[in-house]
């Protein structure tokens, strides 16, 4: 078996001689190759090797995918006692055979006969990648993009730092429910999203965006309708996409404004008991800030994000940069954020050679 842990899709393959309830593969008599390996609960995937029983030859699978963005999508609380909710690819990148080894120990941080990470990242500006990088893929990725799109916002005038293409906009808005409806929005962080794609839009002298080069993220669905009816409100089209994290996995946007929803701290577990929200949710927070290639402005209430790990570090990355504003936010000494950033320059990444190096272990 290869195992291919990547963060973009490695494969496009159409699916034939198949049930069209397996995920995304080309079969042959010896070879299975499953695109999007860590979507996929494992039955879906075991599925696809059945034709590998009637071979005569060694057989070959390959499983591509990125066990750190989101995995199945499992309701049941007595599959995910089971281990459904965990994918094949996930399941297997923690053993022994398939994990990175010590670096300090010298020679291949992989087992190349069965793993391959591909380590360029062709999407997004180094300053953007820099965090998930650290927190899920253990540094090894390299800013690879184009810097044509990945640097036209860096000098944006509204910018809270010129050449650090991240705005934390800290707000202390309201959760609020209509009626008996299940799902949240935040009025305050309706307005402020609009806010932005005017200033994108419709108020930048040089490098204006067109909408459908904007992608808005939120993990609420009343948010999600609140947010389109203010924007269309103000005439703009369908092309600019609101959406769940789920929507946005596999795209991109030229720039992702993520509204977080959340004010009340006293929310947070029911978001946690029912795999809602951003907040202890590790690979909704990577998929969320991995979508933009040149800008990434985060909305929400800084007193709630930073009791989480993840939004914390992103805090202080923000309020170490001089790239936050709004609200007051919380003493530094207050945010839970480990120390997931290595004490490295920022040209670091791109480095080419570092890259073939990596590619190459």
């Amino acid at each position: 078996m290869r195992l291919i842990p990547a963060r973009t899709n490695l494969l496009s393959f159409v699916s034939f001689f198949l049930p069209s309830f397996l995920p995304p593969c080309l079969v042959s008599k010896q070879h299975v190759f499953i695109d999007e390996a860590g979507h996929a609960i494992e039955p879906e995937a075991v599925g696809a090797f059945a034709t590998l029983t009637t071979t005569t030859s060694e057989p070959v699978v390959v499983l591509a995918g990125d066990p750190q963005q989101l995995g199945p999508i499992v309701r049941s609380e007595m599959a995910k006692k089971f281990g459904l909710d965990t994918s094949l690819l996930e399941r297997l990148v923690k053993r022994d055979i398939y994990r990175r080894r010590d670096p300090s120990g010298g020679g291949a941080l992989y087992d190349e006969r069965v793993v391959t990470k591909l380590v360029r990242n062709y999407r997004s500006h180094p300053v953007i990648l820099q965090l998930p990088n650290e927190m899920f893929y253990d540094g090894d990725l390299i800013a690879a993009a184009d810097p044509v799109r990945s640097h036209i916002l860096e000098r944006w005038e509204h910018l809270q730092k010129q050449k650090f293409p991240i705005i934390f906009h800290g707000v202390e808005g309201e959760d609020s429910r209509e009626g008996n409806s299940p799902s949240w929005y935040n009025p305050d962080e309706v307005q402020i999203v609009k806010n932005y794609v005017d200033l994108l839009v419709r108020d930048t002298r040089r490098n204006r965006c067109k909408p459908e080069d904007i992608g808005v993220v939120t993990p609420y669905q009343k948010q999600v309708q609140k947010i389109r009816m203010l924007l269309r409100a103000n005439d703009y089209d369908s092309d600019l996409k609101v959406g769940s994290v789920d929507e946005f996995q596999g795209q991109e946007r030229r720039v992702i404004i993520i509204s977080t929803v959340r004010s009340s701290k006293e929310w947070i577990d029911f978001d946690v008991n029912h795999v809602l929200g951003f907040v202890a949710n590790p690979k909704r927070f990577n998929v969320a800030v991995t979508r933009a290639q040149a800008l990434l402005v985060v909305v929400g209430n800084p007193h709630v994000l930073a009791d989480d790990p993840q939004w914390g570090a992103m805090l202080k990355l923000c309020l170490q940069n001089n790239a936050y504003t709004g609200c007051p936010p919380p003493e530094e000494n207050k945010i839970s954020a480990a120390d997931f950033l290595h004490q490295l320059p920022l040209s670091s990444l791109g480095n080419e050679d570092a890259a073939s190096a990596a590619e190459r272990s």
